[in-house]
Protein backbone atom coordinates (compact mmCIF):
# COMPACT_ATOMS: atom_id res chain seq x y z
CA UNK A 1 0.00 0.00 0.00
CA UNK A 2 1.14 3.21 -0.78
CA UNK A 3 2.41 5.52 2.32
CA UNK A 4 -0.21 8.42 0.91
CA UNK A 5 -2.93 5.38 1.63
CA UNK A 6 -1.62 4.42 4.70
CA UNK A 7 -2.24 7.96 5.79
CA UNK A 8 -5.32 8.38 4.37
CA UNK A 9 -6.62 5.14 6.41
CA UNK A 10 -4.93 5.96 9.78
CA UNK A 11 -6.61 9.67 9.89
CA UNK A 12 -9.93 8.25 8.91
CA UNK A 13 -9.81 5.48 11.40
CA UNK A 14 -8.88 7.56 14.38
CA UNK A 15 -10.93 10.15 13.62
CA UNK A 16 -13.65 8.57 12.97
CA UNK A 17 -13.51 6.60 16.13
CA UNK A 18 -12.52 9.80 18.01
CA UNK A 19 -15.46 11.49 17.29
CA UNK A 20 -17.92 8.50 17.30
CA UNK A 21 -16.92 8.01 21.22
CA UNK A 22 -17.05 11.21 21.95
CA UNK A 23 -20.35 12.10 21.00
CA UNK A 24 -21.57 8.60 22.91
CA UNK A 25 -19.66 10.01 25.84
CA UNK A 26 -21.64 13.10 25.75
CA UNK A 27 -24.60 11.45 25.77
CA UNK A 28 -24.23 8.93 28.50
CA UNK A 29 -22.83 12.20 30.79
CA UNK A 30 -26.55 13.76 29.95
CA UNK A 31 -28.18 10.21 30.18
CA UNK A 32 -26.80 9.92 33.67
CA UNK A 33 -28.01 12.83 35.03
CA UNK A 34 -31.27 12.11 34.54
CA UNK A 35 -30.36 9.09 36.24
CA UNK A 36 -28.85 10.76 38.76
CA UNK A 37 -31.41 9.22 41.71
CA UNK A 38 -30.63 5.15 40.78
CA UNK A 39 -26.99 5.84 40.80
CA UNK A 40 -27.58 7.58 44.50
CA UNK A 41 -29.59 4.74 45.92
CA UNK A 42 -27.01 2.09 44.17
CA UNK A 43 -29.28 -0.35 43.80
CA UNK A 44 -28.27 -1.34 40.39
CA UNK A 45 -25.52 -3.10 39.49
CA UNK A 46 -22.58 -1.62 36.75
CA UNK A 47 -22.93 -4.76 34.74
CA UNK A 48 -26.37 -3.78 34.19
CA UNK A 49 -25.44 0.44 33.18
CA UNK A 50 -22.87 -1.13 31.13
CA UNK A 51 -25.87 -3.38 28.89
CA UNK A 52 -27.98 -0.37 29.07
CA UNK A 53 -25.86 1.34 27.42
CA UNK A 54 -24.03 -0.58 25.19
CA UNK A 55 -27.85 -1.06 24.19
CA UNK A 56 -28.15 2.18 23.55
CA UNK A 57 -25.42 2.76 21.69
CA UNK A 58 -26.99 0.85 18.87
CA UNK A 59 -30.16 2.47 19.55
CA UNK A 60 -28.89 5.48 18.60
CA UNK A 61 -25.50 4.58 15.94
CA UNK A 62 -28.39 6.00 13.10
CA UNK A 63 -27.58 9.72 14.56
CA UNK A 64 -23.93 9.70 15.95
CA UNK A 65 -22.41 7.33 12.56
CA UNK A 66 -23.82 9.95 9.95
CA UNK A 67 -22.21 13.02 11.78
CA UNK A 68 -19.21 11.24 12.36
CA UNK A 69 -18.78 10.72 8.85
CA UNK A 70 -20.00 14.27 8.23
CA UNK A 71 -17.28 16.07 10.51
CA UNK A 72 -14.49 13.37 9.92
CA UNK A 73 -14.61 14.18 6.04
CA UNK A 74 -14.50 18.33 6.61
CA UNK A 75 -11.69 18.00 9.00
CA UNK A 76 -9.92 15.32 7.25
CA UNK A 77 -10.37 17.57 3.65
CA UNK A 78 -9.34 20.90 5.41
CA UNK A 79 -6.31 19.45 6.95
CA UNK A 80 -5.26 18.42 3.77
CA UNK A 81 -5.92 22.10 1.84
CA UNK A 82 -4.67 23.39 4.00
CA UNK A 83 -1.66 22.18 4.59
CA UNK A 84 -1.51 22.03 0.59
CA UNK A 85 -1.07 18.34 0.95
CA UNK A 86 -3.54 18.13 -1.45
CA UNK A 87 -2.24 20.31 -3.74
CA UNK A 88 1.15 18.32 -3.77
CA UNK A 89 -0.62 14.93 -4.09
CA UNK A 90 -2.23 16.36 -7.21
CA UNK A 91 0.92 17.96 -8.91
CA UNK A 92 2.71 14.32 -8.58
CA UNK A 93 0.10 13.22 -11.01
CA UNK A 94 -2.43 11.11 -8.62
CA UNK A 95 -6.42 12.11 -9.54
CA UNK A 96 -8.58 13.78 -7.31
CA UNK A 97 -10.81 10.75 -7.56
CA UNK A 98 -8.40 8.47 -6.46
CA UNK A 99 -7.60 10.31 -3.68
CA UNK A 100 -11.17 10.87 -2.51
CA UNK A 101 -11.77 6.73 -2.60
CA UNK A 102 -10.47 5.85 0.94
CA UNK A 103 -13.22 8.70 2.00
CA UNK A 104 -16.06 6.75 -0.22
CA UNK A 105 -15.12 3.49 1.04
CA UNK A 106 -15.09 4.69 4.65
CA UNK A 107 -18.67 6.42 3.54
CA UNK A 108 -19.95 3.17 1.96
CA UNK A 109 -18.52 1.54 5.25
CA UNK A 110 -20.63 3.27 7.40
CA UNK A 111 -23.56 2.32 5.47
CA UNK A 112 -23.31 -0.85 5.85
CA UNK A 113 -22.68 -0.93 9.57
CA UNK A 114 -26.25 0.54 9.79
CA UNK A 115 -27.17 -2.37 7.22
CA UNK A 116 -26.26 -4.77 9.77
CA UNK A 117 -27.14 -2.74 13.01
CA UNK A 118 -30.73 -2.72 11.70
CA UNK A 119 -30.35 -6.40 10.11
CA UNK A 120 -29.09 -7.66 13.53
CA UNK A 121 -28.00 -5.66 16.59
CA UNK A 122 -30.83 -3.04 17.23
CA UNK A 123 -33.55 -5.70 17.15
CA UNK A 124 -32.00 -7.19 20.03
CA UNK A 125 -30.73 -4.19 21.75
CA UNK A 126 -34.24 -2.30 21.76
CA UNK A 127 -36.19 -5.05 23.96
CA UNK A 128 -33.26 -5.44 26.46
CA UNK A 129 -32.57 -1.52 26.54
CA UNK A 130 -36.62 -0.95 27.46
CA UNK A 131 -36.75 -4.22 29.91
CA UNK A 132 -33.60 -2.47 31.68
CA UNK A 133 -35.08 0.93 31.72
CA UNK A 134 -38.56 -0.54 32.85
CA UNK A 135 -36.86 -3.07 35.97
CA UNK A 136 -33.98 -1.18 37.11
CA UNK A 137 -34.42 2.61 37.03
CA UNK A 138 -36.81 4.62 38.49
CA UNK A 139 -40.02 4.34 40.82
CA UNK A 140 -41.57 0.94 39.69
CA UNK A 141 -44.79 1.99 40.41
CA UNK A 142 -44.10 5.14 38.41
CA UNK A 143 -42.92 3.21 35.65
CA UNK A 144 -45.61 0.83 35.83
CA UNK A 145 -48.28 3.62 35.76
CA UNK A 146 -46.41 5.04 32.56
CA UNK A 147 -45.80 1.64 30.20
CA UNK A 148 -48.74 1.20 27.81
CA UNK A 149 -50.54 -1.75 27.66
CA UNK A 150 -49.76 -4.35 25.09
CA UNK A 151 -51.98 -6.80 23.62
CA UNK A 152 -51.97 -10.12 21.64
CA UNK A 153 -54.73 -12.26 19.66
CA UNK A 154 -54.00 -15.90 20.67
CA UNK A 155 -54.87 -18.61 18.09
CA UNK A 156 -58.28 -19.35 19.41
CA UNK A 157 -58.84 -15.88 19.25
CA UNK A 158 -58.70 -15.25 22.73
CA UNK A 159 -56.89 -12.00 23.66
CA UNK A 160 -54.01 -11.32 26.05
CA UNK A 161 -53.11 -8.21 27.32
CA UNK A 162 -49.87 -7.54 29.19
CA UNK A 163 -47.25 -4.58 30.40
CA UNK A 164 -43.80 -5.67 30.23
CA UNK A 165 -41.80 -8.41 28.39
CA UNK A 166 -38.51 -9.96 29.64
CA UNK A 167 -36.40 -11.12 26.35
CA UNK A 168 -34.18 -13.44 28.70
CA UNK A 169 -36.17 -14.82 30.75
CA UNK A 170 -39.36 -14.89 27.82
CA UNK A 171 -41.68 -13.80 30.41
CA UNK A 172 -44.89 -11.68 30.64
CA UNK A 173 -45.39 -9.30 33.29
CA UNK A 174 -48.67 -8.58 34.83
CA UNK A 175 -50.73 -10.57 32.24
CA UNK A 176 -54.19 -10.33 31.65
CA UNK A 177 -55.75 -13.76 29.47
CA UNK A 178 -59.37 -12.98 28.16
CA UNK A 179 -60.14 -16.64 27.46
CA UNK A 180 -64.20 -15.74 26.92
CA UNK A 181 -65.92 -12.73 27.81
CA UNK A 182 -67.10 -15.01 31.04
CA UNK A 183 -63.08 -16.02 32.11
CA UNK A 184 -60.66 -14.09 32.67
CA UNK A 185 -56.85 -14.83 34.19
CA UNK A 186 -54.72 -12.11 35.83
CA UNK A 187 -51.40 -13.53 36.37
CA UNK A 188 -48.45 -11.63 37.80
CA UNK A 189 -46.07 -13.48 35.74
CA UNK A 190 -46.15 -16.21 32.47
CA UNK A 191 -43.90 -18.09 30.69
CA UNK A 192 -44.75 -19.41 27.82
CA UNK A 193 -42.05 -22.16 27.03
CA UNK A 194 -42.26 -25.22 26.85
CA UNK A 195 -45.37 -24.70 27.79
CA UNK A 196 -47.62 -21.64 29.29
CA UNK A 197 -47.72 -21.21 32.84
CA UNK A 198 -48.78 -18.66 35.00
CA UNK A 199 -47.36 -17.36 38.53
CA UNK A 200 -49.73 -16.05 40.87
CA UNK A 201 -53.20 -16.57 38.94
CA UNK A 202 -56.47 -14.90 39.84
CA UNK A 203 -59.48 -16.76 38.49
CA UNK A 204 -62.29 -14.57 37.75
CA UNK A 205 -65.52 -15.33 35.94
CA UNK A 206 -69.01 -14.46 35.79
CA UNK A 207 -71.32 -15.40 38.19
CA UNK A 208 -75.54 -16.12 37.62
CA UNK A 209 -75.95 -11.88 38.04
CA UNK A 210 -73.55 -11.30 35.09
CA UNK A 211 -70.84 -10.12 37.49
CA UNK A 212 -67.49 -10.93 36.96
CA UNK A 213 -65.92 -12.17 40.49
CA UNK A 214 -62.63 -13.40 41.64
CA UNK A 215 -63.67 -17.70 42.02
CA UNK A 216 -59.90 -19.05 42.74
CA UNK A 217 -56.19 -17.98 43.21
CA UNK A 218 -53.21 -20.54 42.32
CA UNK A 219 -49.20 -19.95 42.94
CA UNK A 220 -48.74 -21.46 40.15
CA UNK A 221 -51.35 -22.81 37.27
CA UNK A 222 -50.64 -24.55 33.64
CA UNK A 223 -52.93 -23.47 30.91
CA UNK A 224 -53.00 -25.73 28.70
CA UNK A 225 -55.77 -24.39 26.62
CA UNK A 226 -53.84 -21.35 25.79
CA UNK A 227 -51.91 -21.94 22.42
CA UNK A 228 -49.82 -19.39 21.14
CA UNK A 229 -48.36 -19.56 17.52
CA UNK A 230 -44.47 -18.57 17.67
CA UNK A 231 -44.50 -16.76 14.96
CA UNK A 232 -47.39 -14.45 14.96
CA UNK A 233 -46.71 -13.85 19.30
CA UNK A 234 -42.72 -12.85 18.36
CA UNK A 235 -43.89 -10.05 15.65
CA UNK A 236 -46.64 -8.67 18.27
CA UNK A 237 -44.40 -8.76 21.12
CA UNK A 238 -41.99 -6.62 18.61
CA UNK A 239 -43.16 -3.91 16.82
CA UNK A 240 -42.47 -2.64 13.57
CA UNK A 241 -40.04 -0.08 14.65
CA UNK A 242 -38.07 -2.63 16.93
CA UNK A 243 -37.58 -5.58 13.83
CA UNK A 244 -35.43 -6.20 11.79
CA UNK A 245 -36.04 -5.46 7.69
CA UNK A 246 -36.30 -9.26 6.54
CA UNK A 247 -38.68 -9.37 9.27
CA UNK A 248 -40.60 -6.37 8.40
CA UNK A 249 -40.77 -7.36 4.50
CA UNK A 250 -42.20 -10.91 5.35
CA UNK A 251 -45.05 -9.27 7.51
CA UNK A 252 -44.97 -6.42 4.55
CA UNK A 253 -45.64 -9.39 1.88
CA UNK A 254 -48.68 -9.66 3.44
CA UNK A 255 -50.14 -6.92 3.78
CA UNK A 256 -49.59 -5.82 -0.15
CA UNK A 257 -53.06 -4.75 -0.29
CA UNK A 258 -53.64 -3.38 2.67
CA UNK A 259 -54.30 0.13 3.91
CA UNK A 260 -54.63 -0.59 7.51
CA UNK A 261 -53.00 1.04 10.12
CA UNK A 262 -50.71 -1.74 11.07
CA UNK A 263 -49.93 -2.27 6.98
CA UNK A 264 -48.95 1.25 6.91
CA UNK A 265 -46.89 1.02 10.16
CA UNK A 266 -45.21 -1.99 8.63
CA UNK A 267 -44.53 -0.39 5.53
CA UNK A 268 -43.03 2.97 7.10
CA UNK A 269 -40.69 0.87 9.22
CA UNK A 270 -39.54 -1.32 6.30
CA UNK A 271 -39.02 2.16 3.76
CA UNK A 272 -37.30 3.74 6.32
CA UNK A 273 -34.79 1.24 7.62
CA UNK A 274 -34.28 0.10 3.57
CA UNK A 275 -33.15 3.55 2.70
CA UNK A 276 -31.83 5.57 6.23
CA UNK A 277 -28.45 3.82 5.82
CA UNK A 278 -27.67 5.72 2.60
CA UNK A 279 -27.50 9.09 4.75
CA UNK A 280 -23.78 7.76 5.61
CA UNK A 281 -22.99 8.41 1.89
CA UNK A 282 -24.69 11.34 1.34
CA UNK A 283 -22.97 13.20 4.16
CA UNK A 284 -19.62 12.49 1.82
CA UNK A 285 -20.93 13.71 -1.49
CA UNK A 286 -22.91 16.48 -0.73
CA UNK A 287 -19.14 17.76 1.49
CA UNK A 288 -16.40 16.96 -0.54
CA UNK A 289 -17.48 19.56 -3.94
CA UNK A 290 -17.49 22.52 -0.69
CA UNK A 291 -14.36 21.42 0.85
CA UNK A 292 -12.27 21.07 -2.28
CA UNK A 293 -13.16 24.53 -3.52
CA UNK A 294 -9.96 27.03 -3.07
CA UNK A 295 -11.40 30.89 -2.31
CA UNK A 296 -9.77 33.44 -0.84
CA UNK A 297 -13.30 33.76 0.94
CA UNK A 298 -13.55 30.33 2.44
CA UNK A 299 -14.22 30.12 5.99
CA UNK A 300 -13.78 26.59 7.93
CA UNK A 301 -16.21 27.58 10.50
CA UNK A 302 -19.40 28.42 8.22
CA UNK A 303 -18.26 25.05 6.64
CA UNK A 304 -18.81 22.92 9.60
CA UNK A 305 -21.89 25.11 10.65
CA UNK A 306 -23.71 25.09 7.69
CA UNK A 307 -23.11 20.97 6.76
CA UNK A 308 -24.25 19.90 10.65
CA UNK A 309 -26.94 22.65 9.78
CA UNK A 310 -28.07 20.59 6.69
CA UNK A 311 -27.49 17.34 7.66
CA UNK A 312 -29.83 17.95 10.73
CA UNK A 313 -32.37 19.69 8.67
CA UNK A 314 -32.62 16.50 6.01
CA UNK A 315 -32.58 14.05 9.12
CA UNK A 316 -36.24 15.90 10.41
CA UNK A 317 -37.22 16.13 6.91
CA UNK A 318 -36.63 12.54 6.38
CA UNK A 319 -38.61 11.92 10.00
CA UNK A 320 -41.81 14.41 8.63
CA UNK A 321 -42.21 12.34 5.59
CA UNK A 322 -41.92 9.07 8.11
CA UNK A 323 -44.69 10.27 10.28
CA UNK A 324 -46.55 10.99 7.33
CA UNK A 325 -46.29 7.75 5.67
CA UNK A 326 -47.50 5.56 8.99
CA UNK A 327 -50.24 7.92 9.56
CA UNK A 328 -51.23 7.69 5.86
CA UNK A 329 -51.83 11.28 5.40
CA UNK A 330 -52.87 12.76 2.51
CA UNK A 331 -52.80 9.65 0.95
CA UNK A 332 -49.00 9.46 0.87
CA UNK A 333 -47.34 6.28 -0.27
CA UNK A 334 -44.70 5.05 1.89
CA UNK A 335 -42.39 4.02 -0.80
CA UNK A 336 -42.77 7.17 -2.76
CA UNK A 337 -42.40 9.88 0.62
CA UNK A 338 -39.30 7.77 2.11
CA UNK A 339 -37.67 6.28 -1.31
CA UNK A 340 -37.78 8.05 -4.26
CA UNK A 341 -38.74 12.04 -3.52
CA UNK A 342 -35.87 13.04 -0.44
CA UNK A 343 -32.85 10.32 -1.87
CA UNK A 344 -33.74 11.34 -5.22
CA UNK A 345 -33.44 15.09 -5.24
CA UNK A 346 -30.39 14.56 -2.74
CA UNK A 347 -28.43 12.64 -4.85
CA UNK A 348 -29.18 13.83 -8.48
CA UNK A 349 -28.08 17.34 -6.42
CA UNK A 350 -25.31 16.54 -4.54
CA UNK A 351 -23.86 13.73 -6.64
CA UNK A 352 -23.63 16.11 -9.86
CA UNK A 353 -21.30 18.47 -7.71
CA UNK A 354 -19.25 15.65 -6.52
CA UNK A 355 -19.12 13.88 -9.53
CA UNK A 356 -17.77 17.38 -11.23
CA UNK A 357 -15.66 18.33 -8.27
CA UNK A 358 -13.80 14.75 -8.68
CA UNK A 359 -12.55 14.77 -12.39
Amino acid sequence: MLIWKKYFYKEIISTALFLLFSFYFLYIVLDLMTHIKDLRAGTTTFSTWALYYLCTFSRRLDILLPFTVLIASIRILLKLKTRNELVALLASGIPLQTLLRPLLLFSCAATMILYANFEFILPKALPQALFIQESHFGNRSIIEQSTPLREIILKDSSKMIYRTYNPQLKQFQDVFWIASVDTIYHMKSLVCEPYPTGKMVDLITRDKQGFLQKKTSYDELLLSNMHFDEQSLKNSITPPRDQSLTQLFSQMMLYTHSQSDRAMEIKGNFYFKLTFPLICLLAFVAVAPYCLHFSRTFSPFMTYLLSIGSLFCFFLFLQVLFVLAKGQTAYIVPSWAIVTLPWLLAFCFFGKKYARSST
